[in-house]
């Protein structure tokens, strides 16, 4: 979903710009001075661990490859708002230490990859979660909503390049939407994986996008305060050790931007990262370069969601059992 400079046009890009724009401001006037530091440690790993997931490339058909999303995964334990946030934190670490993405398109990838799979995700979730009964209820609506979430997305970008030209739209359905009907399926069982694994550990955890809230009343253990520590372990070991194994065939939007090269149409590079293509200057075996690469990437971007989350952390009752967290995730 990483769409590179000159595919969109300038008025898709401006579009996107405004209503991503418009959206992340919300999301930050919802969410300012009601963090405190464990949900705020927690965002910033959840950040991680979806940068970790988006390395990790498969295999479809073409000659092609796609990756996770996990901003299904990042709504569900955040809620919306929150989880809008911290996935566009981790972008724009993806964009600009990286090159994943381009420049101009930064609006329409955002939209995609921050905004759609994020809300839409939250809201399908929470709407399947009242219909689905149950004790699998949870897991039920995380898997639907995660397959959904993802060929919804792949449809927009379908949307977004047949009207700013590129191919038109029937063309690109069958190379974007089909590829991900089955990722969509793997994304859905890893969404339930982890959240069994919150939940089976951390009972009332997902109090925190379920309730609105931190229940006072609820033991440490039970808010997760430590969770953060299992997803940036395991953000680590999927960016160290499982995606220099990842496809190196190029993702659905870059082998397009190929094919788009071939028929003598330019592609237009308005910046250079200093890690393109997740490789590491100095390293010559390409496996280690990406291993490396994750593991700054992985770092980074939980910094980065960290040092930029305190500026939502509410100062007055930091951190405090007695102080529920109100009206985060709607």
């Amino acid at each position: 979903m990483h769409a590179p400079d000159g595919f969109y046009s300038i008025p898709i890009c401006l579009a996107a710009d405004a209503v991503c724009l418009g959206i992340i401001g919300y999301c930050v006037k919802k969410t300012w001075g009601k963090l405190n530091r464990q949900t705020l440690t927690l965002a910033a790993s959840v950040g991680a661990l979806i940068f970790a997931v988006q390395m990790a490339n498969l295999s479809v058909t073409k000659g092609s490859s796609c990756h996770f999303m996990g901003g299904v995964f990042a709504s569900i334990v955040l809620g919306p708002y929150i989880a809008t946030i911290m996935v566009t934190l981790m972008h724009l670490v993806q964009f600009l230490l990286f090159q994943d993405g381009g420049l101009m398109s930064l609006g329409g990838n955002l939209l995609t990859i921050a905004i759609i799979s994020t809300f839409l995700g939250y809201y399908l979730y929470q709407g399947l979660r009242d219909w689905v009964k149950g004790v699998y209820g949870v897991y039920i609506a995380a898997f639907l909503s995660t397959w959904l979430t993802l060929l919804i997305t792949a449809f927009t970008v379908c949307i977004m390049l047949s009207l700013s030209g590129v191919d038109p739209l029937h063309l690109t359905l069958g190379p974007m939407v089909g590829s991900h009907v089955l990722l969509g399926m793997l994304e859905g069982i890893m969404t339930i994986a982890l959240l069994f694994l919150i939940k089976k550990n951390t009972p009332g955890f997902l109090l925190l996008s379920e309730k609105n809230y931190i229940p006072a009343t609820l033991s440490k253990a039970e808010r997760g305060e430590k969770k953060w520590y299992f997803l940036l372990a395991l953000a680590l070991v999927i960016a160290v050790f499982v995606s220099p194994f990842a496809s190196r065939q190029p993702g659905g939007l870059k082998k397009l931007s190929l094919d788009y090269e071939s028929r003598g149409r330019s592609m237009v590079v308005y910046y250079h990262a200093p890690l393109a293509e997740y490789v590491v200057p100095g390293i010559e075996n390409e496996r280690m370069s990406n291993g490396v690469a994750g593991l700054i990437g992985v770092l980074l971007t939980f910094g980065v969601c960290w040092i930029a989350g305190m500026l939502f952390v509410d100062k007055k009752q930091e951190i405090t059992a007695e102080a529920p967290i109100k009206g985060i995730s709607s």
